[in-house]
C-alpha cells in the first residue's frame, strides 16, 4: 500500500539508498535488454514493453524518493514496478554470491540490504559475507512488506479471469479500488520518454 503505519511514504536513509541502486540498475536491465529475456516474478511489470517499463519506474521512483511529489493512484502495475526493484534487490545479492569479484568496492549489496534492515528495525540479521541466499530472500522480503505491505498485485490474473461479480466482492473486502487491475499502462512518445529519462536520472542520483 506504500504506507508504513506511522504514515510515512517517503523512503529515507538506508532503505532510500537501496531502493535508488536497486531502481538504477532494473532501468540498466530494462534499457540493454533488447530481447526481454529479464522477468522479475512481477508479470504486470513484466509484460510491458521497454518504454513503458521506464515510465512506470519514473513514477514510482518519484513516489518513495522526492518528498515534493503527490501519492500517485495505486495500480497493479506500479506496485508491481515497486516489487520488481524489491526483486531486482534479491537478483544481485544472488549474482554477488555466485559470482563473487575481488576488491569490489563498498558497499556490497548484501550491505546495502543488512543497513537498510537495521533502519527498519529486523533483528537477526546475517554476516555480511553469509552466503545464504534463502536468508538473504527473508530479510529482502521483510523491506519489499515494509512498502507495499501485501501482494494485491500478484493477484491480477486470478481476478481479472474471476466471476465479475465473486472479483467484486474480493476487492471490496480486500479494500481494492475499482479500477486497481486495469488501469491503462503509460505508453510514452519518444518526446515524452526524454523528461522521462531526465527524472529517472534524478530519483537515482545519475546527474551525466
Amino acid at each position: 500500500m506504500w504506507w508504513t503505519p506511522d504514515g510515512e511514504r517517503i523512503l529515507q536513509g538506508a532503505e532510500a539508498t537501496l531502493f535508488r541502486e536497486a531502481l538504477a540498475t532494473l532501468v540498466d536491465m530494462v534499457r540493454d535488454d533488447d530481447e526481454g529475456m529479464w522477468q522479475f516474478n512481477a508479470p504486470p511489470f513484466d509484460d510491458l514493453q521497454p518504454n513503458q517499463k521506464l515510465a512506470v519506474l519514473a513514477q514510482i521512483g518519484t513516489a518513495l524518493l522526492r518528498e515534493d511529489q503527490p501519492m500517485p493512484r495505486l495500480t497493479v502495475i506500479l506496485e508491481a514496478a515497486v516489487g520488481a526493484v524489491y526483486e531486482t534487490v534479491r537478483v544481485m545479492v544472488e549474482i554477488e554470491i555466485d559470482e563473487p569479484v575481488e576488491n569490489r568496492e563498498p558497499p556490497s549489496w548484501r550491505e546495502l540490504v543488512l543497513a537498510a534492515c537495521r533502519e527498519r528495525g529486523i533483528e537477526e540479521l546475517l554476516d555480511a559475507e553469509s552466503e545464504d541466499l534463502d536468508e538473504w530472500d527473508v530479510l529482502v522480503a521483510c523491506l519489499a512488506d515494509a512498502v507495499l505491505w501485501d501482494e494485491d498485485w500478484k493477484d491480477n490474473e486470478s481476478l481479472i479471469d474471476a466471476d465479475p461479480k465473486a472479483s467484486g466482492a474480493v476487492k471490496k473486502l480486500l479494500g481494492i479500488d475499482e479500477d486497481y487491475y486495469i488501469a491503462v499502462p503509460p505508453d510514452p512518445t519518444d518526446e515524452e520518454m526524454e523528461g522521462i529519462w531526465a527524472t529517472l536520472r534524478k530519483v537515482t542520483g545519475d546527474e551525466s
